[in-house]
């Protein structure tokens, strides 16, 4: 029994002093440049003022904090203190930061900027990240123009990798867990003026095709302007739509979503496949004396593009506002 009581006492005391051994590191953030945002690139510039708090004159997080998700970063300004007895380190930071961009409701979209921050000379046993979440914020000025801030938020989580990375102390060498801080900083894009900026060409396409469609749909009309004209007109919208496609490739990353920028490129060549339809098919019925059925079928079409054009349009573009 003496036995039984002194493992479980030795358990115990094993258990406090790993407890005792694990350390907190206080990490706090003033963002004071957010800049060069890249959709293209996947990427954003960032200039911060970072610092950390601990009670360990040898621990030195300057040198083993890693920014996890940068494409690159420099430290400069460095500087030790002792304050009150807390180890205060401090440093300025530029990184350039990978960022994968949620552009189903692109330009009205809210974007999570998000900077990760982990040290990788101790795992999660020896070390725990905790936020100075009181005093780290953004500088209002570094919130570039045409975005607003909704949310600044730090938080911390194990981050687990399925390799001990060949430590030799490792049991199994399959996993080790590391303590990770995110700081995710929320923009919301004011996107009108980029909006009618970035679309204008599906806009001059689509008042191109309102032009042939309405000039099918008038008996009058169409017997006057003939197929040439018609035709002009719909080659000039198919030319400006795959000028604004080329444009907003340039400008946007590959997305499996189906976006408002997909749902703009779909209905306008949709809008260029049915005018052609309906231009070249009315000349085929009226050489065939079938008048009526000719107006009747481009006054359907008319109708199926109005419907995408402005009902799935407006209702993607809602969704945006809403989201």
């Amino acid at each position: 029994m003496r036995k039984l009581f002194l493992l479980i006492f030795l358990i115990f005391a094993s258990l406090a002093g790993a407890e005792e051994e694990k350390k907190e590191l206080k990490f706090g953030i003033y963002i004071t440049n957010l800049y060069d945002i890249n959709f293209a690139k996947n990427e954003y510039t960032v200039q911060f003022w970072s610092w950390f708090h601990h009670d360990n004159k040898e621990y030195k997080p300057n040198s083993s904090i890693e920014i996890m998700n940068a494409k690159k970063f420099t430290r400069e300004a460095a500087n030790e203190e002792v304050v009150n007895g807390i180890n205060w380190d401090t440093s300025k930071i530029k990184a350039t930061i990978n960022q994968e961009w949620e552009i189903r409701h692109f330009p009205f979209d809210t974007q999570k900027f998000t900077i990760v921050v982990e040290d990788i000379d101790m795992d999660a046993e020896a070390l725990v990240l905790v936020p100075d979440k009181q005093a780290s914020k953004i500088d209002p000025k570094a919130i570039p123009d045409g975005w607003t801030l909704k949310k600044f938020e730090m938080n911390t989580h194990v981050n687990s990798y399925a390799t001990a990375f060949g430590d030799p102390s490792s049991m199994t060498n399959t996993k080790q867990d590391f303590s990770r801080l995110s700081v995710d900083i929320y923009l919301q894009r004011d996107g009108w003026r980029l909006f009618f900026t970035t679309f204008i060409g599906f806009f001059v396409a689509t008042s191109l095709l309102l032009i042939a469609f309405i000039v099918l749909s008038i008996p009058s009309a169409v017997s006057t302007v003939q197929q040439q004209p018609r035709i002009t007109l719909i080659i000039g919208a198919l030319f400006s739509t795959i000028g604004s496609v080329y444009g907003l490739s340039s400008k946007l990353p590959y997305t499996t979503q189906f976006t408002l920028a997909d749902s703009l490129e779909i209905t306008t060549f949709t809008g260029v496949a049915l005018a052609a339809i309906g231009s070249i098919s009315y000349d085929v019925f009226v050489k065939n004396k079938k008048h009526k059925q000719a107006l009747i079928l481009n006054r359907v079409m008319f109708i199926i593009f109005l419907t995408l054009s402005f009902g799935l349009n407006a209702y993607m573009i809602l969704n945006a506002l809403h989201s």
